[in-house]
């Protein structure tokens, strides 16, 4: 992200230098999810400071040393992330890439697992009219498998794919 925001106007024109770094952030926003969920708190309370290991600079030895941020920090750093790519990132096309609608749905997920949690009525209606809009609003490049075996037969080339990690 660093690199990308580095670059001038004769290396890259504005609007991919947009696309390219909503791309960055919606990875960053699944990594620090992942984070989250695996060695985080999410559940608990906004003040818990059991949050994730938040990194906006490259690591060197002056700062190699981090306390973890809160619970609450680290959703609103993740949340303003998959905002950014929201707004910025292009439709779907292949699940080969991340696209707008995959950072809505895992938008929706955040919201359903922290709304779901702590029953907060507001968190789950967003995440619901995130996936409604992703349903009713998508390119014609991903679709709902008819019968669920053919989501897995298909594995990650799956229309019903937005994202699919290749290893």
């Amino acid at each position: 992200i660093n690199g990308i925001e580095k670059l001038g106007a004769t290396q890259i024109k504005d609007n991919e230098k947009t696309k390219l770094l909503a791309e960055a952030r919606c990875l960053k926003a699944w990594i620090n999810a992942n984070l989250l969920w695996a060695f985080g708190h999410w559940w608990a309370d906004d003040s818990d400071p059991y949050g994730i290991l938040y990194r906006d600079e490259l690591v060197d030895l002056g700062n190699i040393e981090k306390a973890r941020i809160s619970v609450g920090e680290s959703y609103a750093k993740i949340h303003e992330d998959l905002d950014y790519a929201i707004a910025n990132m292009a439709d779907f096309t292949s699940p080969r890439y991340m696209s707008k609608q995959f950072a809505k749905v895992l938008k929706a997920k955040l919201l359903l697992h922290r709304g779901g949690y702590r029953n907060t009525a507001a968190d789950l209606q967003l995440a619901l009219t995130l996936v409604n809009d992703v349903l009713n609003n998508h390119p014609g490049t991903f679709a709902m498998e008819a019968n669920l075996s053919d989501v897995y037969y298909n594995a990650w080339d799956s229309k019903e794919n937005l994202f699919a990690r290749y290893l």
